[in-house]
């Protein structure tokens, strides 16, 4: 890439035709002859010759479009637009960087941090409805299903926690399986409070599965000795060429576990989808 140690400096080198890294150092090279062979004469430039030429390649570095989408699309990209360019005005241009780098981190863990439940049901005429996990009051099937989608890591693991842990408190739910097909991720974070919603649940007469383990959620369990704790029993991997089996043989662990050849059953999906 065509860079060197300033923004500046980096696009007037594009700009005048620079295609490698090489160009800086040829560029560099320039300047080095140039300061021994017109040197004397340097100081005649006028500062404000050199300012323009200075603002005029910073202007270049804008974009109007650009700038309209990063304040109408989403109040992130404002947000973080706003704090990158209000720093450049005040501080280094380094230290603005951090700031706009730090705010979209920032937003980015208060979204993660929020993950949610819903239950998906069929009403009388076969309709698909939507309810939020703690509005529910009705009575709740033996076994509960619920798709885990998306980023599952650190800033999100203790609002999980308590969603499962809300949900197992039901007196008529007996097994959940935590469908992890989707889930990406996963870090260490994630692991303990799994292991403590497991020995939650099992302390309350209830019991834990986990379906649609991929090879990286496979990894981590085992790592972190969440497997260990689990059992094999009670982990069934994500096959490819199948992708429902490992969902239908957790249904016949819980059935097993259960006592029971039939029971009833719900399905919870997060309703934040992400890939």
């Amino acid at each position: 890439m065509a860079v060197s140690g300033s923004l500046t400096r980096s696009v007037l080198n594009f700009k005048s035709g620079a295609k490698t890294a090489v160009s800086s150092i040829f560029s560099g090279c320039l300047l080095i002859a140039g300061l021994f062979a017109l040197g004397p004469f340097i100081r005649y430039i006028p500062k404000p010759a050199l300012a323009v030429l200075v603002i005029t390649v910073g202007l270049s570095l804008l974009s109007l479009p650009n700038i309209r989408v990063m304040l109408k699309t989403t109040r992130s990209d404002a947000t973080v637009f706003l704090s990158t360019f209000i720093g450049g005005l005040f501080l280094p241009l380094d230290t603005a960087i951090y700031i706009g780098a730090a705010t979209s981190i920032a937003l980015f863990l208060h979204k993660a941090s929020k993950p949610g439940l819903k239950e998906i049901s069929f009403d009388q005429g076969g309709n698909l409805h939507e309810h939020k996990l703690v509005d529910r009051k009705d009575e709740r099937p033996e076994i509960a299903i619920v798709h885990v989608e998306g980023d599952l890591f650190f800033a999100s693991s203790e609002l999980f926690l308590d969603q499962m842990r809300h949900l197992v408190e039901h007196p008529a739910l007996k097994i959940i399986i935590l469908r992890l097909r989707n889930a990406h991720n996963l870090d260490a974070s994630v692991a303990l409070t799994i292991k403590d919603l497991v020995l939650f649940a099992r302390a309350n007469n209830r019991d834990v599965i986990v379906s649609g383990a991929h090879p990286y959620v496979e990894r981590v369990f085992k790592n972190s000795g969440l497997l260990d704790t689990l059992t094999e029993a009670n982990f069934f991997r994500y096959h490819a060429e199948n992708p429902t089996i490992s969902t239908r043989d957790a249904l016949k662990r819980a059935q097993e576990i259960t006592g029971t050849k039939s029971a009833d059953i719900t399905i919870y999906a997060s309703d934040k989808k992400q890939s």
